[in-house]
């Protein structure tokens, strides 16, 4: 998403947004509730990639591993005596999905870290097909540019070692909220 202070009105959304020299690099979406001036757009090239899959296959098809969490607070890396690098800390996984299948582990216990609740125990993803996993941001783009079919190294911590767990990645489910065909 691009974060905007451009004036996003209630009905602009849908709408293009432009940089100063009048290119389109995005379609407006949303604007926040809980600050004045503070709108969010879809980039247009993530919008020009769902036109193209939308036109080629009618749907979208998003790769799933079956994975919920969270980046890994410096502080909580302490506590679990964890090495000192940035990681996606694997909360819940999936049952039936590949994280599950692969043999990837959920936390079990949870835990307050600085008025933050953790749920512990399980592993920490440190890298995707051999990119390392520094912020959100990067682990979004790592695992969005994954293929159902693919087969896919991951290195986790766990219980004071690295690991290498390979799994194929498959199509995302879909959900309650998805659009019927």
């Amino acid at each position: 998403m691009i974060q905007t202070d451009a004036a996003i009105n209630p009905g602009n959304s849908g709408g293009p947004l432009m940089d100063r020299c009048g290119r389109v690099i995005g379609i407006n979406t949303l604007i926040s509730e809980e600050a004045q001036n503070i709108g969010f757009a879809i980039p247009i090239n993530v919008a020009k990639s769902v036109l193209r899959e939308l036109r080629e296959k009618g749907r979208v098809v998003r790769p799933w591993i079956g994975i919920q969490g969270r980046m890994v607070a410096p502080s909580l890396l302490t506590l679990l005596r964890a090495p000192l690098v940035p990681g996606f800390l694997i909360e819940v996984v999936e049952d039936g999905s590949p994280a599950e299948r692969a043999g990837l582990r959920g936390g079990h216990l949870s835990v307050a870290v600085q008025g933050e609740e953790f749920l512990v125990g399980g592993d920490i993803l440190t890298a995707v097909g051999g990119r390392p996993i520094k912020d959100d941001d990067n682990f979004r783009a790592a695992t969005k540019s994954l293929k159902p079919g693919q087969q896919v190294r991951l290195t986790v911590f766990r219980e004071g070692a690295a690991r290498e767990v390979t799994l194929t990645v498959v199509e995302r489910p879909r959900q309650p909220y998805d659009l019927s065909d």
